[in-house]
């Protein structure tokens, strides 16, 4: 029978490939375009036939009725295609893939098909836009649980990942994508800022931090805060103040998470503490609000202070002088 991680495993080997093959500049555009296509197109099918496999290996066959002992090891068998394979994962295993996932998929087949049998006339930056829209939605799935992966397949994706987030095209795109989400999370309510990482407005804080740009599954109010911070003052930035820290302990949610509030939400900051008593006093000594990233708390600028016991900053909720890790 036959292993999904062998799969898996060939899936990320074509993933990797496509950034190889994209980022060579030794080699003529055409042929780059060409080959990357070719790779990321193979490497999604995998992604989704790993899927399948996972459900159960017959899944993957065209034709399991025709299957005979030994086919696989030989070779001598059709596999699904990608758009079989997806409709597979939704009407046999009740996999859901949006339908912008299935359009991008499609057009990247679709494309694969012209490079592979004919002349591709497409132009560059079609060809980019195509790879790139599907990129984002693979990299949505792998980041979502979508498959079961061993440490060694969770470490390599993760690898291209990183490699797909400093390329500032891939970024663009994504944010593209994403952009309705993070319209909707400003409605129901959520502060949106600049995410200090990627560079767009797609960060919102307050319940938990996450950026739906470059970090959709990997939200740590803390990173975001301490980096926030750390650009925020760049006179900072020398390796003398390497060991500086960045952000304060928030004593309504414990998270080290709390910095000088973003320029994007001063104002409604500024209007909530000058509701509070002797808030007022504070901000025009000059004081700037402090937010938590994690909960959203704001805190007026003289309650950051120096915990006495271990000289860590924390954001205190009244007169305590111990943050909360001291106050236990």
């Amino acid at each position: 029978m036959p292993e999904s991680d062998d799969l898996i495993d060939s899936a990320i080997e074509f993933l990797q490939t496509s950034c190889d093959q994209y980022e060579d500049s030794e080699i003529d555009e055409r042929r780059r375009l060409k080959h990357s296509t070719i790779s990321v197109c193979n490497g999604i099918e995998l992604i989704l036939k790993s899927k399948l496999a996972q459900q159960h290996w017959t899944l993957v066959l065209l034709s399991a009725d025709r299957y005979r002992v030994g086919d696989l090891r030989r070779g001598a068998f059709q596999p699904v295609g990608l758009r079989d394979a997806m409709a597979r994962l939704s009407e046999v295993c009740g996999v859901d893939i949006s339908q912008q996932a299935e359009t991008a998929f499609s057009d990247l087949a679709d494309l694969r098909n012209k490079y592979t049998h004919f002349t591709c006339t497409e132009t560059p930056e079609r060809v980019t836009g195509i790879q790139l829209r599907a990129w984002h939605f693979v990299m949505d799935l792998v980041e979502h649980d979508f498959l079961t992966l061993t440490e060694e397949q969770d470490a390599r994706l993760e690898a291209i990942r990183d490699r797909m987030l400093r390329r500032e095209e891939f970024l663009a795109a994504r944010f593209e994508q994403v952009r309705g989400a993070i319209s909707d999370r400003a409605t129901a309510g959520a502060d949106v800022i600049m995410c200090p990482f990627c560079g767009h407005p797609a960060l919102a804080v307050g319940e938990g931090a996450q950026c739906l740009v470059c970090g959709s599954a990997q939200s740590d109010a803390r990173e975001y805060a301490e980096e926030y911070a750390r650009r925020s003052a760049p006179w900072m930035s020398s390796d003398e103040f390497y060991s500086t820290q960045w952000a304060a302990a928030c004593s309504e949610c414990g998270e080290q998470a709390c910095v000088v509030v973003p320029e994007e939400l001063r104002t409604s900051s500024e209007e909530e503490l000058r509701g509070r008593e002797g808030a007022d006093r504070d901000l025009e000594m000059g004081g700037e609000p402090w937010f938590c990233f994690n909960c959203g708390t704001v805190y007026d600028p003289f309650d950051i202070v120096e915990c006495t016991r271990c000289g860590k900053l924390f954001a205190r909720s009244g007169s305590e002088s111990l943050c909360p890790n001291c106050s236990w």
